[in-house]
Formats: structure tokens, sequence, C-alpha cells
């Protein structure tokens, strides 16, 4: 087929050579190789010599005076003499400066990049200084926020991006957008976004962010007193683009109780460390911290440190007989009699005693050391119960007591003909009412704890009121 100037190339010729002094001229045309591989061909006319210049474009590379090509980017194997043709210095295309560029691929989209970068080669060469000066542009790139250098041989800004070495991730953003055609003097910004984990006042949540700097970030920039904060990273300082583990902390009153003395502080610290160091509280390995140091600080903790002492202390005292008990059916539930007097015997004794806060807490035995061995006692107690199952109850026995001195000066089995009976000197309706006859006939027959049982039901009926002397209680 016939050469023709491809539509693609007519765009670009027109938009690289605009105002040159020299212009090659890009001719394209459509061949198929003996392989039966579709190629696309770009001929070259010039008006100086091409040197060996290589081109790269996506997959494909490009040799200027001969020509290699490759889907891949690498260099594939010599092709036999006939497929491509080779320019030398005695060529008969030297007189017109045409040179052929050879394309193995198929795809449109690669020809297109192939061909404008052919074109800025091209214009390069044969229009020396002054070309590159027209190609060549002074961008303003602001990179996350950041002004860098620009400059840039391109079209567009995608061209712009790659010749200042910047390489986009995903939900990284530029604008315009990488196939806008780029002007000189022109403002291109980039925008990265960064994995922030932020932690404010003990709330930690997961973002990705745009934001330049940690002061951007919106929820950060909303924080009341944020120019009094504290964090862990500089609110003005570039967010790194790999992200950051950040904390940020603001003023925030904090109850703090030290060996049981109250007060508030307004802090910024962010964990219960930073606050006691700002205090200048210093516990030891004894003192108790609570919550724990490395807690996060929110609006309603309560700090408190208690202070602690430990010491030993040695003393010799005496030791507590051991008690045996043994049941007796003949003695009432609640009554006991000792048959084996016990001795008390003697010790050395060392305590571990815990003093929190200026009071003792704790005092426990850690050695002993016996010096006279305890005589252990011999102790029975009543099984007895009356028919209904009820056995003694010597609640208030000393109050009862002290009745008894009034009612009958302390005798338990008085009986004066009077009609009253006992220690508390009870009436036999009365006593036959609280149910006295679990245990005897009459209240100056039953012992004085079994007196004292029937008292405590009348108690719980009517009180003191009964007795004369209540005022003994």
């Amino acid at each position: 087929m016939g050469a023709r100037l491809l539509p693609a190339v007519q765009e670009r010729q027109g938009r690289l050579c605009e105002g040159l002094v020299e212009c090659g001229q890009l001719v394209g045309r459509e061949r198929t190789s003996r392989q039966g591989e579709g190629r696309r061909s770009v001929l070259i006319h010039s008006p100086r010599r091409l040197p060996q210049t290589h081109l790269h474009a996506n997959a494909a590379e490009l040799r200027f005076g001969g020509v290699r090509a490759s889907r891949d980017g690498s260099t594939p194997a010599p092709r036999r003499a006939g497929i491509l043709r080779e320019l030398d210095e005695n060529s008969q295309d030297r007189a017109g400066c045409s040179q052929e560029v050879v394309v193995y691929s198929t795809g449109t989209s690669v020809l297109k990049k192939i061909l404008t970068a052919a074109a800025l080669t091209l214009a390069l060469v044969a229009g020396g200084t002054t070309t590159a000066t027209a190609l060549h542009k002074d961008v303003n790139l602001i990179v996350d926020g950041q002004p860098v250098r620009g400059g840039a041989f391109a079209v567009t800004v995608a061209d712009v991006l790659t010749a200042n070495g910047i390489t986009l991730k995903p939900h990284d953003t530029v604008s315009p957008a990488l196939d806008a055609t780029v002007e000189d003097g022109q403002q291109v910004a980039v925008s990265y976004a960064k994995p922030i984990t932020l932690t404010v006042n003990g709330t930690t949540v997961a973002l990705v962010t745009k934001a330049h700097t940690l002061a951007d970030i919106p929820q950060v920039a909303a924080l009341p007193d944020l120019d009094q904060a504290w964090s862990s990273f500089g609110l003005d300082d570039p967010l790194p683009r790999d992200g950051a583990q950040i904390s940020v902390s603001t003023p925030k009153a904090i109850e703090v109780r030290v060996a049981g003395d109250k007060h508030v502080v307004t802090t910024t610290a962010n964990t219960v460390a930073k606050l006691l160091s700002e205090e200048n509280l210093v516990a030891d390995n004894d003192d108790i911290v609570s919550p724990a140091a490395d807690t996060v600080l929110t609006a309603d903790t309560k700090v408190r440190l208690d202070r602690v002492e430990i010491s030993t202390k040695t003393v010799t005292e005496a030791v507590p007989a051991p008690v045996t008990k043994k049941k007796n059916s003949t003695l009432w539930a609640g009554e006991s009699k000792t048959i084996v007097k016990g001795k008390p015997g003697k010790a050395t004794r060392t305590y571990k005693i815990t003093v929190i806060n200026g009071k003792v807490d704790s005092k426990v035995v850690v050695n002993e050391v016996v010096l006279v061995k305890p005589k252990t006692a011999t102790v029975e107690v009543g099984t007895k119960t009356s028919p209904n199952g009820v056995g003694i109850n010597l609640a208030r026995a000393a109050m009862w007591d002290r009745i008894a001195r009034c009612e009958s000066g302390g005798n338990w089995q008085i009986n004066t003909g009077n009609g009253y009976y006992g220690g508390l000197q009870f009436s036999a309706a009365s006593w036959r009412a609280m149910g006295g006859r679990d245990f005897a006939a009459l209240p100056h027959q039953a012992t004085r704890a079994q007196q004292i049982t029937v008292a405590n039901r009348y108690y719980a009926i009517s009180g003191l009121q009964p007795w004369g002397c209540a005022h003994a209680a």
C-alpha cells in the first residue's frame, strides 16, 4: 500500500513541530512480515541524518538508524536481512534522510505513544536548540503540598510525572488528569493517599487521607485547643507517604488522688505515666498506681497513687490453746461444757506489715518459732433440742444479765412464791405462752441459757415492755 500520513501522526506532528525552523515528517504505513505477524512501520523523513538513538515507549524499543522492537521491553534476536531495512552511510536514502522505524505491535495505543516519542526525538535532532526550547515546559509541580522543580520535555500531565520520577499508587490523585495536555507555566498538583492510624484522646480510628500535614486531617483540625494539644507527630510536618501511627491528646481535667489527698490537674499527657511525670510524682516498686501506667487518659479517667510501706516485725507472744469439741446429747443445743482446760503456749513470730497511705492494711505471719507448745482444751457442745426442734438462743445475753440483776439479784433459780419465777421473773402464763415448757414446767427450773432463749422469743414480740427493769438494759 502507498505511504500515507497517519491521523495520529498528523495530530502529533502539528503539535510538536509548530514553530520549528526545521521539522521532519512522519509517514506511517502498514506491512506484514514473512511470518504473518502484523506490524506497523513509521517512515521518518528528515533533512539531516539521525544518529543511533535508543528511545523507549512502553513495550517497545526503537533504534533510529536501525530498528529493534519488542512487546515486553526486552531486545529480541536480530531479524534476517530483508525483514528490516538498515540504513548506512552509502544508502541512497541518505539524500532524503528517510529512515524507517518498525514496531511489532498491533495495538493502536502503543503505536501512538511510540509515534509521540519518535516525533520528540526527531524534532530534537532536527531542530536543535530552538526545538528543544519549544518542547520544554516549565510546570509548577506541587507534590503533596510541596513545590518541586517540574520542568520537562512533555506533552501531557503523565509525561510530566514520568519525567520527575513520580509514580501514582491507588487512591493517589493528580490534577489535571493524566491525559490532559500540559502548557508552559501550568500547575500540576499531586496528592498522595496516606494510611493513618489516629488515636485522639484514647479513641483510635484507621483512615486514608490526602491531607498534607497532621493539622490538615479533618478529625484533628476540628479539635478544640489544638494549639495546646500534645501529639506524637508534628502538627505541621509533612505526613509520610507510607503512613504513620499518630496520637493526639488535647487538654483535659484529670482527678488525681495521691496518698488519699485529691486534686485536679489540667494536662495534655496521653498516658497515666506521662501525667505522673508532669506532676513530678514518682512511684516506687511498692506503690500502687491505678489505672496502670500505660493506660491512655480520657476525660473521665481518675488517677490514684497509693503510697505503700512494707516492713517486718518480730515479737514473742502467747499462742492460744487449740480446742477439741465433742458432742453431748444431754446438753441443749447452744450450750457447752469444758471437760479439759487448755493452756496457751508461747512463740516468737515475724510479721510482714503492709501500710497503705499511713494505715495498716495487713499483718501476716511470715515466720514462727514455738517456744512453749499450747495444751489442747476439750469442750462438749450440746445437741439436745426441744420437740419442736428449737435450740438455745443467747442473743443479747449481756443485756439479759443486767436485767436479771435488777429483777432477781441475778438468781436464775429463785422462786419467792409471789407468782414470778427465775432470773427474769417470768409469770407461769408468760412462760407457757412463749414456749418455755420446751425446757421446763416453770422458769426457775430452767437453766440461765434456756431462760434467755425464752426471753428472746418474748422480746421479738413485745420488746422490753414486759419487764419492769427494762431501764437496766
